[in-house]
């Protein structure tokens, strides 16, 4: 259940601070062109880690697991603080801990910890083709375009003005 909720407010709240552990946030990726191929992929959001010494949660969290689980801020204090040691003493002694629906923090022998994401959005957002025109390098995109000489609308929009303007004074 904690799980559930803290997943919910990662995606809500796009950031996850985890005591003794570090901070989950969700980073926003560009789309990427790949000029050898064409490819354009996707831009995408991703769940990144750092470990950070400044990672204790703030009040908005508690707010939130309060209200989620309909009891009082010192029930839901109480109920993280207890998921927080168990994740992290799950993470010391199998040396892995799972967030299910967010990913996996993995720890290193040299006290490092890597994660994986538990989801490659990637596969949902697959990479476009361009057209060639679209290839075109930026310093070819900035130059101005040039104008079709047998392109003489306005002259007709400028006679038609003209024309109202007359019938407006007479």
């Amino acid at each position: 259940m904690m799980e559930q909720l803290l997943h919910k407010y990662l995606v809500l709240h796009g950031q996850l601070a985890i005591p003794e552990l570090g901070i989950l946030s969700i980073k926003r990726l560009h789309s990427e062109l790949d000029i050898q191929t064409g490819l354009r992929t996707a831009p995408r959001p991703m769940v990144v880690f750092s470990t950070e010494s400044q990672s204790a949660p703030d009040k908005t969290l508690y707010d939130f697991l309060s209200r989620e689980t309909g009891c009082d801020e010192t029930s839901a204090i109480q109920d993280f603080q207890n998921f927080a040691t168990r994740f992290t003493a799950a993470l010391r002694q199998q040396q892995t801990a799972v967030l299910p629906g967010v990913g996996t923090l993995f720890a290193e022998g040299n006290g490092h910890i890597r994660f994986e994401a538990a989801t490659d959005l990637s596969a949902l957002l697959p990479p476009i083709l361009l057209p060639d025109a679209a290839l075109l390098s930026d310093a070819e995109q900035e130059e101005e375009p040039v104008l079709d000489e047998d392109d003489n609308w306005w002259y007709y929009a400028l006679i038609l003005l003209i024309l109202g303007v007359g019938a407006l004074i007479y």
